[in-house]
C-alpha cells in the first residue's frame, strides 16, 4: 500500500484531527502548525 500524506488548514485544527481520524484509509493525524520561519518559533 502506497502512503500518501496531505497538509489540511483550518481555523481550529484541533476538530478537523477528530474528523479526519474518522475517514476510511486514514491511519494517522498529527495537530499543528506548518510555515512561518525558524528565527520566530519557539
Amino acid at each position: 500500500m502506497t502512503q500518501k500524506n496531505m497538509i489540511i488548514g483550518g481555523g481550529c485544527f484541533r476538530y478537523l484531527e477528530t474528523a479526519f481520524n474518522q475517514v476510511k484509509g486514514v491511519t494517522s493525524t498529527i495537530s499543528g502548525h506548518t510555515g512561518g520561519r525558524k528565527e520566530s518559533a519557539y
